[in-house]
């Protein structure tokens, strides 16, 4: 008897010691394992994040840069055409701004009061950018110092205003030639095809009006490249009341569209409280 509990005894700690390969595993802690998945999980899901946001922000920073980096090349392209360009020179040559200057004011007399409150906020908006206030021109009490810096700054940039407008209509012809299949270009284009017919420099045959929108297209373009190679100035006269007719119907067009706005409410008045009368 005594033999075979020792065989017994001899026998649980061979178990105990080379635990058997063929024999299942215990089952892990299942705590420890939920543990483990989730920490596996939460760094997946942060190392994901991480790169979508990176992404994200490289994205956002390519589109930010754009607009600066446009800035900046135009930046060093200005710079390059100033030193080209000798404006010294081409400054002291130009004669043409006394002429201009009265140019500038015939046709400040001509605007309208609403025109001229639009230019002048312009103008003084202009000035603020520069630390200087459009109302000191007018002041007495203003010294003649800043007077002079300010009229400068005012008759430099007023004829700057006004020269870009009077060369609209020679860019708006520019821009139709550079691309001619834009659809506000096609619009002025017309508008211009007319003027030029009406003047008695282009035909318009009677089969356009059954002609394809390709093929009239077509016919424009080359009604108007071959008048503006005969008579170019002629040409660009005609775009600029083309440009004006357009301008025009815009500014009606603008007009019409406030007048048919309905008024904004009158803020509410709160009644007046009258006395009641107190018969005795």
């Amino acid at each position: 008897m005594l033999i075979i509990l020792l065989v017994l005894v001899l026998a649980w700690l061979v178990w105990i010691v080379l635990k058997p390969a063929w024999l299942p595993k215990p089952p892990e802690n299942r705590v420890t394992t939920a543990i483990a998945d989730g920490t596996s999980t939460t760094v997946s899901t942060a190392k994901t994040f991480g790169k979508t946001a990176a992404a994200k922000t490289g994205n956002w920073l390519s589109r930010a840069k754009s607009p600066f980096q446009k800035h900046y090349e135009s930046g060093k392209q200005l710079k390059a055409w100033a030193a080209e360009a000798e404006l010294a020179k081409k400054t002291a040559q130009d004669k043409t701004l006394p002429e201009e200057s009265v140019g500038l004011t015939t046709w400040l007399a001509g605007l309208s009061d609403e025109q001229a409150a639009h230019f002048a906020n312009e103008l003084a908006a202009f000035c603020r950018s520069q630390n200087l206030a459009l109302a000191w021109l007018f002041d007495a009490k203003t010294s003649d110092e800043i007077k002079d810096i300010l009229e400068s700054v005012v008759i430099l940039y007023s004829l700057a205003i006004w020269k870009g407008r009077k060369a609209q209509p020679i860019a708006a012809f520019h821009a139709w030639q550079t691309a001619p299949k834009k659809e506000e270009n096609r619009i002025f284009a017309r508008k211009l095809y007319i003027k030029i017919v009406e003047a008695g420099m282009a035909n318009s045959p009677a089969e356009m009006f059954l002609a394809s929108e390709k093929e009239r297209e077509a016919h424009i373009l080359k009604a108007i490249q071959d008048a503006a190679n005969q008579n170019r100035a002629a040409v660009l006269a005609l775009a600029a009341e083309a440009y004006a007719t357009g301008e025009t119907a815009h500014h009606e067009k603008k007009t019409a569209v406030k007048k048919t706005r309905k008024p904004t409410d009158s803020p509410k008045q709160t009644p007046s409280v009258q006395a009641a009368e107190v018969t005795v």
